[in-house]
């Protein structure tokens, strides 16, 4: 049996949502992790940030969202000490319904060069790495 729940995030998990992110060495977001955007994302994209919960602790995240087009998935993360258990599993398993639910065709995710414990976890899971593809950002 599970000790979490997975459930969408509300507004009042702001707080704690961005303390997880902090915490998590693998995100090194180029945009900034504020309240004012993650405010935005909830509003803007309902039941997209998903959140997994250890009774009332936040211990893990997946953000995904489709645009009508394909789907991207951000920020998903299990803090540390909860890693290894099925959490991060079922996390990417229910944001994959969700994506399914809406349409999207297909979904992309990153993961930086050096995060070789992600690739591992996306490879053991079936997902495909993508040697046609380069990845550029334009930053405002």
């Amino acid at each position: 049996m599970t000790y979490w729940q997975i459930r969408a995030a509300s507004l009042e998990d702001i707080a704690a949502i961005l303390d997880l992110w902090k915490d998590i060495d693998e995100i090194k977001s180029t945009i900034e992790d504020s309240y004012d955007n993650v405010e935005h994302f909830i509003k803007t994209n309902p039941g997209s940030l998903l959140v997994a919960c250890a009774g009332n602790e936040i211990i893990g995240t997946v953000m995904g969202v489709y645009n009508g087009w394909r789907a991207a998935i951000y920020h998903f993360c299990v803090r540390e000490d909860h890693r290894r258990r099925g959490l991060g599993q079922a996390l990417l398993q229910t944001v994959l319904v969700h994506l399914k639910e809406q349409g999207a065709p297909r979904v992309d995710l990153y993961t930086y060069i050096d995060n070789r414990g992600a690739q591992a976890f996306y490879e053991k899971l079936g997902w495909q790495e993508r040697s046609n593809v380069k990845n550029y950002s334009w930053i405002f």
